[in-house]
């Protein structure tokens, strides 16, 4: 349902603003991230880059909305298995939220997330832990330790313990994250069955 609305909020965007305009460039954004969510991630690359050039124009420096594109873009990379290009975006933002907002603060967290994830994906195993420990020490502090994202920055903690063979502790965590998933979500949502296939 929201996908020809953005596309038709595009088109209009096009033809009614002078460009670069930071509508425009917030409904590429936008559109680029539900064509991800689609699992349409080749779709969703030329609307990020151009959302992020735009932003890019406007903003003539660090930017929080630079900042954003640029960790959706990097999230898109990843799901591309373009892991050079994904992590020098990936890394890009998050230099970019800790000049903007300090390393105390949930956007920043987020990114040391996928940075986590990326870094998983290549086999370097302590960083990523140390990043997801760093994200659920921060998330845990600012929004509570039964927050969905504190909730899935243990989860990412437990799939490391689990990678690096510390059974004993990643199912410890997993369970933790399971009663806490059913408790805000319910035990048929797909976050909790995401924690199930996660203890299992």
């Amino acid at each position: 349902k929201a996908l020809p609305l953005l596309e038709r909020a595009l088109a209009i965007g096009r033809e009614s603003f002078r460009l670069p305009d930071a509508r425009v460039a917030q409904t590429l954004n936008d559109l680029g991230v539900l064509q991800r969510r689609l699992g349409n991630s080749a779709a969703a690359v030329p609307l990020l880059t151009e959302g992020l050039s735009m932003r890019r124009a406007l903003a003539g420096g660090d930017d929080k909305n630079v900042a954003v594109t640029l960790s959706e873009y990097g999230r898109v990379l990843r799901d591309l298995g373009r892991l050079d290009e994904a992590e020098r975006a990936t890394r890009g933002a998050l230099a970019m939220r800790i000049r903007i907002f300090g390393d105390e603060h949930r956007e920043t967290a987020t990114n040391k997330s996928d940075l986590g994830l990326l870094l998983m994906d290549r086999g370097e195993i302590a960083e990523a832990e140390r990043l997801f420990r760093e994200n659920v020490a921060t998330t845990e502090r600012l929004l509570g330790a039964e927050h969905p994202n504190t909730v899935a920055s243990k989860n990412f903690v437990g799939n490391v313990l689990a990678v690096k063979g510390d059974f004993a502790a990643a199912e410890q965590l997993q369970r933790e994250v399971l009663i806490v998933r059913q408790r805000i979500f319910g035990s048929a949502s797909p976050e909790s069955a995401f924690a199930v296939t996660s203890l299992a």
